[in-house]
């Protein structure tokens, strides 16, 4: 009689799983909600009708596109443990969405590929990871900042650096996103 397999659960997957889970509502949106910077954080300065700016902020940057349906659809894979496969999906679409009007879905796909690489080897999710800040530090997009977030983190957690996952970890739940208000 064969003993029954043991389920191994690593820290980064329990990790991304629940913060996974937690933002899985993140990934849909409903073309009602505006990506635009300026309105995500639903703060009107009055900056837009004067034209002038209140600070030395980054360039302002289109309005977002919807998020391609493949996202939701890696984000799924990804969540499911299907690494190899999202990462698969994500990949393609972090390299290819390079308009200003996809900032947010290149930052979402490379932080899902950044997760998902991660799973293999921690240091495949290091680059993926960094892009995904990068675009996060582009727009005052919630979603896109935990994201980016989860996905550095991921890196981290792989490489044993627990702190800096701690502390990319604790962002992503401290940012308050749009539908908790």
């Amino acid at each position: 009689m064969s003993r029954p397999q043991r389920l191994e659960l690593r820290p980064l997957f329990l990790a991304g799983t629940v913060l996974a889970l937690a933002l899985a509502p993140a990934c849909k949106k409903d073309g009602k909600e505006s990506n635009d910077p300026e309105l995500v954080d639903g703060a009107d300065d009055g900056a837009q009708e004067g034209g002038e700016e209140t600070g030395p902020e980054a360039p302002s940057y289109p309005e977002q596109d919807a998020d391609p349906p493949e996202l939701a659809q890696a984000f799924e894979l990804f969540v499911m443990g299907k690494y190899e496969d999202a990462a698969a999906m994500a990949r393609p679409l972090s390299e290819s969405l390079l308009e200003d009007s996809q900032i947010r879905a290149r930052g979402i796909a490379s932080a899902i590929y950044a997760m998902s690489a991660a799973q293999d080897l921690a240091e495949h999710g290091h680059a993926p990871g960094e892009l995904a800040v990068e675009q996060a530090g582009r727009l005052a997009d919630p979603e896109l900042t935990q994201f980016a977030n989860m996905g550095l983190a991921a890196y981290h957690l792989g490489v044993q650096d627990y702190v800096k996952a701690e502390g990319l970890l604790a962002s992503v739940v401290d940012t308050e996103s749009p539908q908790q208000t």
